[in-house]
């Protein structure tokens, strides 16, 4: 198990955190909350999620999946569904996830990272989840990246 959570934290900062492109769009999608923004970040997630894939084949899995929140759960991400502007501001491309444990724990753990291993009835499979807070603090959360594996 802890092979798949160090590769699950290597795939997520190589990939997202790793990529100052990818971050400083979301950055911009956080702050500006437009529709340009937006698409911005989601073509820089989408960039993520395809080398999070090609990683996932490389270990032997089937499949990953980049999922991110705002602070208060909201999902404004989900590499395994249609992400539209519209779909943001109406809180219809996933249901809040502030209550996930390893969101939960990347929000309020001192070193903004959280894991889990559970079912998902989202996926209706096995997965493992790694999530990772943006923001220095449990006091300055602006957003929580999940990557999962199954």
């Amino acid at each position: 198990m802890s092979n798949l959570k160090n590769s699950l934290a290597y795939a997520i900062n190589e990939n997202v955190f790793g990529k100052p492109v990818v971050i400083k769009f979301i950055n911009l999608f956080i702050k500006d909350q437009n529709e340009e923004s937006y698409d911005l970040a989601i073509s820089a997630l989408d960039a993520s999620n395809s080398l999070c894939k090609t990683y996932a084949l490389e270990l032997g899995l089937s499949e990953s999946r980049i999922l991110a929140t705002l602070s208060d759960g909201t999902v404004w991400y989900d590499s395994n569904k249609i992400n539209t502007y519209e779909k943001y501001k109406s809180k219809s491309i996933n249901e809040n996830h502030e209550s996930r444990y390893s969101i939960r724990q990347a929000m309020d753990s001192y070193e903004g990272i959280g894991w889990e291993s559970k079912f998902s009835s989202t996926e209706n499979k096995f997965e493992n989840y790694y999530a990772v807070r943006g923001g220095d603090s449990p006091n300055e959360i602006t957003y929580v990246v999940r990557l999962s594996f199954d």
